[in-house]
């Protein structure tokens, strides 16, 4: 029989550590790009935190002293809208009073007639309350709706050519869209 406290001891070679250590890092960079980013910051580099609903955990939930607005939940829009030479549109949002809306719009690069404005809700006079007016070809800012109702921007394109507008949206609302 051996003496265990004689026995020599037996070292990992260089070689088995270093495959050791790869696979172990392979391991946590997998877990990282397909778990952790998704769920903790929702960044998805694989797309498998969106295949498993992992992204959904990284999103806050409302606090609970945060008005929830009955015209929507918080969130982000995008839209690119035609408006044809010598046509004018309408695009809505219904926003609840006190709620907020970060827009910013462009067009291709011609300026356009522009009325962004608010109607009160249940308002049959016909009153509204523009917010920016005049000829432009971008606009950005922030609204917080001083009333219940529709908010949005009546564009005008008196020019010769088609103009395109791309149009970004975040906050509480409800698209109404195209009026």
């Amino acid at each position: 029989m051996s003496d265990p406290a004689t026995s020599p001891v037996s070292h990992p070679s260089q070689e088995t550590l270093t495959t050791a250590w790869c696979l172990a890092s392979g391991a946590a960079a997998l877990v990282l790009a397909t778990v952790i980013l998704p769920a903790e910051f929702g960044i998805d580099p694989t797309g498998f935190g969106e295949l498993t609903g992992l992204t959904a955990l990284a999103q806050t939930p409302p606090q609970a002293t945060e008005k929830v607005s009955p015209a929507g939940r918080y969130a982000q829009h995008q839209v690119t809208l035609e408006l044809p030479a010598g046509e004018e549109m309408e695009y809505k949002l219904q926003i609840a009073k006190g709620d907020k809306l970060a827009y910013q719009w462009q067009t291709t690069g011609q300026p356009i007639h522009v009325d962004f404005h608010g109607e009160p809700a249940g308002d049959t006079s016909g009153y509204f309350e523009s917010y920016a007016l005049g000829d432009l070809s971008a606009l950005e800012g922030t609204l917080t709706a001083p009333f219940d109702g529709s908010h949005g921007w009546y564009w005008r394109n008196d020019s010769g050519e088609n103009v395109q507008i791309d149009l970004q949206l975040q906050g509480r609302f409800e698209v109404l869209g195209i009026r």
